[in-house]
Formats: structure tokens, sequence, C-alpha cells
């Protein structure tokens, strides 16, 4: 095989995955429940639903936001990023800002050495050597010192000498700010605790921890990264802005419907619900996963899926698999045979995310295929490993179909004593709607309900949701909504008689005017009418009170913009349409104002050509 790539197979689902961070190794800078430099701000979560200005950030005392960098502090644009970190911080920012440092070279050298015992030969780098500085001045010092000595590593590397030796002058650097940093703070003389920390083993065991929890999250190979609540964005302050306000729009539909309270802890929310232990491009892009259909492969005895041999272990080989994990390898590239040994490690160690996907995806599947009666199936072929493959194309088949995200929740809204309940046990398909049931665009859609309910019968659910006011008091407009249906031919000839609407209990001394409200193009007028349909008062009609009137869709209004190759309208052009019996029904001239042109047309198959 020529691509080297892993992959479980999912079921779809329209939420975006998040990184799931969360441990003791990233270090927060604040914290803005707890510190007092935000005591002045509100801790009502709901002020998070107030309107505020294009572009103002809402000052609230929660920790609703959180922005992880994860960075090797040994480069300039980990570096940077700590600078960033603090200014936004300085700035008051209403985010909680934490970062999670790594090194690059132990995590190459982890990938490269899988036993511990070689593990522990790794010499220290200055990303190590940083990180162990940094720990030390944070458990002695607080956090606050603890980025300060990034800032300044950060400040003396920029006024360093390009021309010097960058090995040299990194050590030294990274040396002159510590000693800078903690000065202020210590009685002994810093450059001994500096000699301390090089030689003894204090703190080493913390900072390859935290590489390996970059690794284990697939987030080394990326320079530096940004996880705003676990969603992986790109670490400028413009994209942080950005995930911000979306961000914010998220969870104040969650704070809305009651899903996110008071005492809720968001980030282990979010996380819990849709966190992932490991981020791979591969799969994951623009925080959304990618999928691909097995099902293409099942089709034909030459199939690459038939006769595959799964590993399992010895306990469930005889269960049903809801969740299988394919390798798709190069065994003669180095590159593959590692990529192979990362997987065996992964399941070996549990595979945290099976676990996640049975229960939110692929569990409602198995349910179903384990009630399939199984009709014309040689019944020795029904064994597990048939079904797991079952369950396996469906998943993947079915993660290929886009859900849109934009749906309202209505669970929470009471329906015991302003709702109309219609319930059909047969149907799949579920409506709510919630109806002011005097404004002009509910009466509309009442008519449509009623269309839907005739003819596909689904669980439907009406809530009136009346405004205070009552400026809409008396009714000014009435709707009917008519659809062409199978009532409108008649059984005795082949005549039409068309969709009609029946109007009842008008008021009699009102000044009435009846019309069609339909698309802008159409072109409807009355064709049967003995009645100023402007003015019609019913009091004054015949002692049946009834009127009656017939509408005619006379034509559409066909209109469009043309241009000459070099952008210009092109002034006094003729267009005619026509058909192939009739080649000139009707012509029109092209606007010298931006190459408009506009026709009346019947409804048929026509061209157009240039006169």
């Amino acid at each position: 095989m020529t691509t080297v790539c892993m992959w479980e197979v999912y079921a779809g689902e329209s939420d975006m995955f998040r990184v799931d961070f969360r441990s003791t190794h990233v270090h927060y800078l604040n914290n803005l429940e707890e510190d007092g430099k935000y005591k002045w701000w509100r801790n009502n979560l709901n002020e998070i639903l107030v309107p505020v200005f294009p572009g103002q950030l809402r000052q609230i005392r929660k920790k609703l936001f959180h922005a992880v960098f994860v960075l090797d502090p040994a480069t300039t644009f980990g570096l940077e990023s700590i600078d960033m970190i603090i200014s936004l911080y300085k700035n008051s920012f209403p985010v909680r800002f934490g970062a999670l440092l790594f090194s690059s070279k132990y995590i190459t050298y982890l990938e490269n050495h899988s036993t511990k015992e070689d593990r522990d030969k790794f010499k220290d780098d200055m990303s190590d050597m940083i990180i162990r500085l940094f720990s030390y001045i944070k458990g002695n010092y607080g956090i606050e010192m603890a980025f300060k000595f990034l800032s300044n590593v950060n400040k003396l590397h920029i006024e360093s000498d390009d021309d010097a030796d960058d090995a040299h002058l990194e050590l030294h650097r990274v040396e002159s700010a510590f000693v800078e940093t903690i000065l202020p703070k210590v009685k002994s003389p810093p450059q001994e605790i500096l000699l301390k920390l090089k030689k003894g083993p204090e703190l080493k065991e913390l900072s390859q921890e935290s590489s390996k929890t970059v690794f284990k999250l697939g987030l080394s190979k990326i320079q530096c990264s940004l996880l705003m609540n676990g969603l992986f964005i790109d670490p400028a302050e413009e994209a942080l802005l950005n995930a911000l306000n979306d961000e914010t729009q998220r969870l104040q539909e969650q704070v809305y419907f009651g899903q996110i309270k008071s005492h809720t802890d968001v980030l282990d929310k979010l996380l819990s619900e849709a966190g992932i232990q490991h981020y791979n491009p591969q799969i994951i892009c623009d925080n959304k996963p990618r999928f691909i259909s097995l099902a293409m492969f099942t089709f034909g005895e030459a199939s690459i899926l038939n006769g595959i041999n799964y590993l399992h272990s010895p306990r469930i080989i005889d269960d049903l698999k809801p969740v299988t994990h394919l390798f798709s390898v190069d065994i003669t590239l180095a590159i593959g045979i590692k990529l192979l040994r990362q997987g065996f490690n992964y399941l070996i160690e549990g595979s945290k995310d099976a676990r996640v996907e049975l229960k939110k995806r692929t569990k409602h599947i198995v349910e179903i295929i384990e009630e399939v009666k199984w009709e014309d199936v040689d019944p020795d072929m029904l064994t597990r490993k048939f079904i797991s493959d079952i369950v396996m194309y469906v998943s993947s088949s079915m993660s290929m179909i886009e859900r849109s995200s934009e749906s309202a929740r209505f669970e929470v809204l009471s329906a015991q004593h302003s709702a109309i309940i219609l319930n059909n046990e047969n149907s799949s398909i579920h409506i709510d709607a919630v109806l002011d049931p005097l404004c002009p665009t509910s009466q509309k859609l009442s008519g449509i309900l009623r269309v839907l309910w005739k003819y596909i019968q689904p669980n439907m659910r009406i809530m009136l949701n009346p405004m205070s006011s009552l400026v809409d008091l008396p009714l000014k407009n009435y709707y009917r909504y008519v659809v062409p249906s199978m009532d409108d031919f008649r059984n005795t000839d082949s005549s039409i008689n068309g969709p009609k609407a029946f109007f009842a209990n008008m008021p009699l001394s009102k000044t009435l005017t009846m019309n069609l409200d339909v698309p802008e193009p159409w072109l409807v007028e009355p064709v049967l009418t003995v009645h100023d349909l402007d003015n019609i008062m019913i009091e004054n009609l015949s002692d049946t009170r009834t009127l009656q009137a017939a509408f005619e869709l006379e034509a559409l209004v066909l209109t469009g913009h043309c241009s000459e190759k070099d952008h210009d309208p092109p002034r006094g052009l003729q267009l005619i349409l026509g058909t192939k019996t009739s080649p000139h029904l009707v012509d029109t001239l092209v606007m010298a104002n931006l190459g408009y042109w506009k026709m009346k047309v019947c409804s048929s198959l026509g061209s157009i050509v240039l006169q």
C-alpha cells in the first residue's frame, strides 16, 4: 500500500471534535473566578446573553473560555506566543490562559526508542532545561514569575547578536533570563540554584511527563498550537478573537436552553461530550472528522476486506465488536513499522475514544442491526464476525452523510397548557413549531403545517407563544395556504378544478382586499369575479354574502444580466425568446444600466437568441 494512515470507524455527527488536553501539566496563568484582578467583574452567567456592541467582549467572572498554547519554549514561535499570552492577560482579556510545554527533541527520541531503558538515556536539551527552570520558578515564586521567565528568555533572544553561535547563546540567554527573573526574590546567589538544577535530577521527570502528554495528544509535530476549549485553531491573536466569538455563540445557546448552569464546569462538560484523546490532521480537519466509507470495498469476492483476520483479546474473541480499528500501513517502510507500533501501543494502553464512540455513535447502530431478521441468508454466515463487519460498514457509510448543525432545541419548552400535540407512532418525522398566533408569519405557517399533517402525518407539536403586546389585534390579514392535490382532478372528465382556499366568518363591516401572496416573478391576475377585489364589504353583497374569485398565472417575469468580454454592458442588444415552432415569442432590449434585461414569458421550454 502507498498510503500510510490509521483511522477508526465512526458514525457521523455534526458536532466538532475537541482535543481533551486536561492534565496537571497545563500551566494556567490566571483564574477568572478566584484572582483579585477580576473581582469587579459580574459573576452572573446570564450576562453572556446580554447584547453588546460588535467586537466588545463580555467581562464575566466565570471560567468559560480556556486558551491553552501547546509550545516548545526553545523555539522562536513558542516564545513569541508567550509574549502574546502576557499581553492579552495584562489587557484583561476575558479568557483563562494556559501553556503546555514540551521538548521536540525528546518526543523525537520517544518515537525512535520504545523501551523505558532507552528513554532513560536521553540527554537533556535546551527545551527540557527551560521546562525544568519554569517548573522550579512556578513552584517557588508563583505562576506569573514563571511566565515572566519565559518572556525574559524571548527578550534576550531578540536582543542577541544574530552572528553569534546559536547553541551557545541559547544556553547563555536561558541562564541570564533565569538569574534576572529570580534575583529580586532570592537571598542566595541564583547561580548556585541554577547549577544545582542543571546537575540534579529534580524536575527532570516532570519535564519529560509534560512532553509525553503532548506526544499522546498528537500535537508535537506542530511548532505551536492553540486550543480554545479544546478546539484546534491557529495560534494568532486574530484567530483567537474569531474563535472566541464563535465559541460565545455556542455557549449562549447552551446557557439559554439550561444545559450550562452557574455551577457547571464548562471545560469538563465540553471535553467530556466531544473530547478526543489524540489529534491527527489526517483524520480531523477544521475540528471535524474526515471519513471514508468502507462499504465501497465490500462488493465482490475480490474485496480487500474479505478474509481479514482481526486481532482480538482472548476473552472477547466470540463477542460482537461494535468498534473496529483498521491500520493501513506499508510494512516495507520504516515509517509504516513505526506507525504500526504506535497503533499497537494505542490499543494496549486502552482506547478511550473507542468507548466514547460506542456510547455516542455505534451503540444505536448495533441495537438496530441485532434486531434485523436476516432472510435468505445462510445461518452459518450469521457469525459475530459477520455482524461486526455489518456494523463497521453501516457506521462508516452513515458517517459520510453531512448533517447540518443548524437546529433548535425545543425540549425545554413546556407544552402542558399551550400546545397542540398530534401524535403518529409510525412516523419517523417530528416537527416542533413555536408560533405567535397573531403574527402574519404564523398565519402563513399554520397553513403549511396543515398540509404537512394531511399528506405525511408527522409527529407534530405546535406551541403557542403570544407576545404580551396587543398591537396585532384586531387581525388585519387572513391567510390560507393552497397546494395542488389529487382532489383537483375530476372523476367524470379530464378537467381540473385547481387548488382553492375558503375563508369563513370574515368581518362584515370592514373593507377587505383579496389577492395572492406569490413569488415576485409570478404575474397573477383575477379572471373570474363580479366584484371589485380591492374594495370588498361583505355586508353589501347579496343575501348569500358569499364572494368567489378565480385567479390565473398569466406569465413569469424572466430577468438577468449580460456583459461583453470587457465586462461592459452590451447597450442596445436585443434578446429574443422562442421555440422551434415559434422562433419569436417575445423580445427585449438590454439596458445600459448594468446590462439588466427582463421579459414576460409563459411557462414553456424555449431558448434565447441574440438579434
